[in-house]
């Protein structure tokens, strides 16, 4: 019974050993030799801290004295960014009549390729009467738009019910690059002076706060957005121009056209099945630890 003991416990050292060997590193995220991260966030390739660092100046980061990454193609502060989705949150403005005597607002300019995520983002206004519309950067066609009614302009608002009670949402649509956004009342006898609101949002930062609308929008400039992303021509080391047929075991690579320019194909990559990693990288998907039992 002993000699059995001993040579199961020397069969499991054993095959620590081998797991431990064959576990695999973090993998590389970065471009060989520059910044991994600014601050707490993880600056993946195509995008690139300083010279050399990125798949193209669309996608090069500032980081600024406090630690902070900045897109410098559109001046927004990146809160994260997902090599595997591609795609991206920042912080967008927050569109309000509070301070100023206009109505009409612009958004940023994303750019080639980026766009507004269509799934998460909602439009969003909040204010008493409050009809808010969204158009078109290129030919100003009305795109989106919702109104936000009242009764009483102090009733309660919470996260999850925003109904057209002094909040009302919409989607917005695909490969969405810029905007414009237009403020109006419903009724002369709103609140002369009260404040009124309309921003994109990614709606799961909204559903997870602990604050009311109403609250976010008064102590905020800025709230969360999620933008898509992919690489223009020009395809990185061991991808070529035969995509979306390019495939392998580790990543895939598949192109969509640009509805604002329709020559325009932008490519997205993911790690396939079992790999992890930055499939913008060569060879930068690597398998994941998989136990299995040898006959």
């Amino acid at each position: 019974m002993t000699t059995q003991l001993v040579s199961l416990i020397c069969v499991l050292l054993m095959w620590q050993i081998g797991v431990t060997a064959q576990a695999p590193q973090s993998p590389p995220m970065a471009n060989p030799g520059c910044p991994a991260k600014c601050g707490n966030i993880t600056i993946p390739f195509p995008f690139g801290i300083g010279a050399g660092c990125s798949f193209s100046n669309w996608f090069d980061i500032d980081c600024n004295n406090n630690h902070k990454p900045f897109l410098r193609s559109s001046g927004l502060e990146v809160l994260s960014i997902s090599a595997q989705e591609s795609s991206m949150r920042v912080n967008h403005p927050i569109f309000s009549t509070c301070q100023v005597n206009t109505t009409t607002f612009a958004s940023v300019e994303l750019g080639d390729p980026f766009a507004f995520n269509t799934t998460v983002n909602r439009f969003t206004g909040v204010g008493c009467n409050n009809l808010i519309s969204m158009s078109s950067y290129w030919d100003e066609s009305i795109v989106a738009g919702c109104v936000s009614m009242c009764e009483n302009y102090e009733y309660p608002l919470s996260t999850s019910s925003c109904l057209g009670v002094n909040c009302c949402q919409t989607g917005i649509p695909q490969l969405l690059k810029a905007f414009n956004v237009t403020l109006s009342t419903m009724s002369n006898n709103s609140k002369r002076g009260a404040c009124r609101y309309a921003f994109l949002v990614d709606q799961q930062s909204i559903d997870s706060s602990t604050s009311n609308i109403l609250e976010i929008v008064h102590n905020m400039t800025h709230v969360p957005v999620v933008l898509d992303w992919g690489i223009t021509s020009n395809f990185p080391p061991g991808i070529n121009e035969t995509i979306p047929s390019y495939n392998n075991s580790n990543a895939k690579c598949t192109n969509t056209l640009s509805k604002q320019i329709p020559t325009l194909t932008l490519v997205q990559c993911r790690c396939n099945d079992g790999y992890q990693g930055n499939p913008y990288l060569h060879e930068g998907c690597q398998g994941k630890l998989v136990l299995s039992r040898s006959s």
